[in-house]
């Protein structure tokens, strides 16, 4: 597993903070937005890459699960 470029990082946190503070619509999009969030946190040891990857993964579980269609 690779570290994430800290520009991406950067990059997919200013865009999850402007979903964020543009208000989603609906709760899929905010559980989206708060999904995706998990996988922009400031990180590069392969260790919490991980930890973040299945944060991520256990959010989109949820978000299926809430959202099935």
């Amino acid at each position: 597993m690779f570290a994430t470029p800290a520009k991406n990082l950067a990059e997919g946190a200013a865009a999850i903070a402007k979903g964020k503070s543009v208000g989603a619509k609906t709760q899929r999009e905010r559980d989206y937005i708060d999904a995706l969030r998990q996988s922009f946190t400031r990180t590069t040891t392969k260790s919490v890459i991980v930890t973040r990857t299945q944060a991520y993964a256990k959010a989109m579980e949820q978000v299926g699960a809430a959202l099935p269609e």
